[in-house]
């Protein structure tokens, strides 16, 4: 056997291993490698050998070398971010993430309907992998930051918002802020004729004083419409959340007698009209039910059962309401 005859058998030995090399390599490059999610950060300076390696150390792969190999030869490079990889995702699927900078983990941050500023402010801080800035700040940094000539109470939209690692607070708040301009403006636009406010935000303290003392949503427009009553009769809010709020820290989880007579701008069993600021986050419920108040003639309301209230034409009525309140609590006791 001639040397060239016993080369070219070699080289043909040599070929035929390497393509079937290639096939399984291929065969492994689009299989499913997965079977549950996977959460994976390419950090900031990460190449493609650090991917392929990453995903050596984690089991997925059996020739980090040769995945190594084939990324280098594509054109697009690696972008960092956190990215979620689904059950069935193959090699070659991964590398169409993390090239294009596509299908990112997103987490949940939400604002609760009812919360006020400082509960939003330690949920930022206890928020993982958002960047936190705002949150260290004070409110009248807020103010700044959003433009606004008010304190920032009350005015972002209780919502879900999704965020990937290593985004500032201030993108939610901001996102936030924006969506209740948009919903609040929407919802002024659509207002009921003759309710006392005179600006959206009248009708977002006003809000938020419904959100703090309405359990249920159908009960929002019939708490709404008594404090509609009371605005057009000149008379005293009486709303507690609102002396709660005024009271701030103060607050000792009940409510007392000497509580209502001090003096703070929230509190409105001593002064007249809404309070300064909203108390709270309104819900767009909240916020449709003082815009579309139910017409009725009370003006008293007071808890009753299961959350539920009871609502009063006179101020005898409303006496003999709470008297049985507190009748039943005792025998609850």
């Amino acid at each position: 056997m001639s040397i060239v005859r016993t080369l070219g058998i070699s080289f043909l030995f040599l070929f035929i291993i390497a393509l079937a090399f290639c096939e399984v390599f291929y065969h492994q490059l689009k299989s499913p490698l997965l079977t549950k999610p996977l959460i994976l950060e390419v950090k900031p300076g990460e190449h493609k050998i650090d991917f392929s390696n990453r995903l050596y150390q984690l089991g997925f792969l059996s020739y980090p070398r040769v995945y190594a190999t084939y990324l280098n030869l594509q054109a697009d490079s690696i972008k960092r971010g956190e990215y979620l990889f689904q059950a069935g995702s193959s090699l070659y699927s991964m590398w169409l993430q993390v090239s294009k900078g596509k299908g990112f983990y997103y987490r949940a941050f939400t604002i609760v309907p009812g919360w006020n500023i400082a509960q939003l402010r330690s949920a930022l801080v206890a928020a993982p992998a958002l960047k936190q800035i705002a949150a260290h700040q004070d409110d009248a940094m807020w103010s700044k930051v959003l433009g606004l000539s008010t304190p920032p109470e009350g005015v972002f939209l209780p919502e879900t918002y999704f965020y990937t690692k290593g985004t500032s607070d201030w993108v939610i708040l901001k996102k936030a802020k924006h969506l209740m301009d948009v919903k609040l403006a929407t919802l002024w636009a659509m207002r009921a004729q003759n309710v006392p406010f005179k600006s959206p935000y009248e009708a977002l303290i006003a809000a938020s004083l419904i959100e703090k003392e309405a359990y249920y949503h159908d009960e929002r427009p019939m708490i709404a419409g008594v404090l509609v009553n009371r605005l057009n009769k000149n008379m005293l809010l009486q709303f507690d959340p609102s002396v709660i709020y005024g009271l701030k820290e103060r607050y000792d989880g009940t409510l007392h007698a000497k509580d209502l007579k001090e003096n703070t701008p929230y509190n409105t069993y001593i002064n007249k009209g809404l309070p300064p600021t909203p108390i709270a986050f309104p819900s767009l419920q909240s916020i449709q039910a003082v815009l579309h108040p139910i017409a009725h003639q009370y003006f008293y309301f007071v808890l009753e059962s299961e959350k539920r209230h009871r609502f009063s034409t006179t101020l005898k009525m409303h006496d003999a309401a709470v008297s049985a309140y507190r009748t039943q609590k005792e025998k609850q006791k």
